[in-house]
């Protein structure tokens, strides 16, 4: 059986899974099994992925059709498949609008097996729908780190160590860990659990990945569904950080709050959030560290609604 698992959740991707395929089956690394999850997709997705799997080649693959669950449930099933049906030792996840560098899997394998880690991180690009490489670059981190505190703190720094698709992952990690179903922004709820989780986690800077931005994806449609997920997954974890005396993030606490009181009004959001913070945690230490991230952003917000 293949060492590495290779999870490609499907959903009215026509127009760009072929492309995303051919990146994965050209990779450096081929001792790879590709996972496709068709998660009830209207368009001719699934029959795509079919032809895919009825192609002989090295490379194998396998099919999983099922009702729409939505990326989690999709993702979700592809690593229970890995867990009952395959020896392998290690898991990634493609988008099936993104496609990969051909050194993506050797690069991330060869990087945990030198480090004994559990995790390997790397950096990626953005593209639009036409190709055009909108990458704006930000620092990223790199080498091995093994401190929790390192780890958190990095996280906060930066968006680039959330998702979920560019990293490999060591399959253990997932024995008892899923993604969030029915959650959007699920990388969000996930993320501090595979940090924790992992013993070491190694990040190499080189632009591995490259991540479609396109207007129909989920960053191009955020509505008030995906920024309410958004906010609780902050909060789900700064609870999460809480109870295993890890570093909190307070600033995106403050932002995420004003995003809602922005979005949902004042009165129902300031009531929800107090009784999610305030009646458990030192109503001085959390106001002392949030209202020092707010005050520029609630002045913003006065001037925006007096005006």
């Amino acid at each position: 059986m293949a060492k590495v698992s290779v999870i490609i959740p499907v959903y009215k991707v026509e127009e760009y899974l072929s492309k995303c395929m051919d990146s994965v089956l050209r990779q450096k690394f081929s001792d790879i099994e590709i996972i496709l999850v068709d998660d009830g997709s209207p368009d001719a997705s699934g029959r795509l992925c079919d032809d895919f799997a009825a192609e002989i080649r090295d490379i194998p693959v396998y099919v999983i059709h099922q009702k729409n669950r939505g990326l989690s449930g999709a993702r979700n099933s592809g690593i229970d498949w890995a867990m009952a049906c395959s020896d392998s030792e290690w898991l990634c996840f493609v988008d099936s609008d993104d496609t990969i560098s051909e050194l993506f899997i050797e690069k991330l394998h060869d990087a945990a097996v030198a480090n004994d880690a559990d995790l390997a991180v790397c950096d990626f690009m953005e593209v639009d729908t036409d190709g055009n490489d909108i990458h704006k670059p930000d620092e990223f981190p790199s080498g091995l780190m093994s401190d929790n505190n390192v780890l958190f703190n990095t996280m906060y720094q930066t968006w680039r160590v959330h998702p979920a698709w560019n990293k490999l992952y060591k399959k253990s990690l997932f024995l008892d860990l899923r993604f969030d179903n029915g959650k959007l922004h699920e990388d969000e709820f996930i993320i501090h659990k595979v940090l924790f989780l992992s013993d070491k986690v190694v990040f190499i800077p080189d632009l591995l990945y490259y991540y479609l931005i396109r207007q129909s994806g989920i960053m191009g449609t955020e509505n008030r569904q995906t920024k309410a997920d958004a906010f609780y997954a902050t909060i789900e974890r700064y609870w999460f950080c809480r109870n295993n005396n890890l570093p909190r993030d307070f600033r995106s606490l403050g932002i995420d709050y004003m995003t809602m009181v922005t979005e949902f009004g004042d009165k129902e959001i300031t009531k929800k959030y107090k009784e999610i913070f305030f009646d458990y945690e030192s109503n001085r230490t959390v106001l002392r560290h949030v209202r020092f991230q707010l005050f520029p952003i609630y002045n913003w917000y006065r001037k925006r609604r007096l005006s």
